[in-house]
């Protein structure tokens, strides 16, 4: 579960398939009242993502509630939820991003890739971490340890 699209058809039926994975995601979370905020912001990452035809590379995902959960609890969905190899937030103090956001992050990410490709090749290796063939797959996000968003949730 929650990895999951439902998709309703004209007949009136609801499709569920497994989500895609994709290289970014974006998440937003926030609350009914900044709905408007968050609406524009949606418009403008899809803005972005057509302009770059990076709809298959990046996807927002979204979580907006009446104040229910915490911030913590949402950065916990979103990690429980996401289908994506990479993963950023989305300000939500200000719900503006800037207007190469999504295309910014995309390049970031072939820099970081391309870094650590160049380092593989000439053999440099972190200490204390087993080389990435002997590492196990985690069935649930089916990604290495080494491939999982650096993004640690503190309790």
């Amino acid at each position: 579960m929650g990895n999951e699209i439902e998709t309703h058809t004209k007949e009136g039926l609801i499709v569920t398939e497994k989500a895609p994975r994709v290289l970014l995601e974006i998440f937003v979370m926030g609350v009914e009242e900044d709905k408007p905020k968050i609406k524009k912001m949606n418009d403008e990452l899809q803005a972005q993502m057509a302009k770059h035809r990076n709809g298959k590379r990046a996807r927002i995902l979204w979580y907006v509630d009446k104040g229910e959960k915490t911030e913590q609890e949402k950065i916990q969905w979103f990690m429980e939820n996401c289908r994506s190899k990479y993963n950023i937030f989305a300000p939500t103090k200000t719900y503006s991003v800037k207007p190469d956001f999504v295309q910014s992050a995309l390049i970031a990410i072939k820099k970081m890739e391309d870094s650590i490709d160049t380092a593989k090749k000439m053999g440099i290796a972190r200490t204390g971490v087993k080389p990435q063939s002997e590492q196990p797959v985690d069935e649930k996000t089916e990604q290495k340890p080494d491939e999982k968003s650096p993004l640690k949730i503190v309790e």
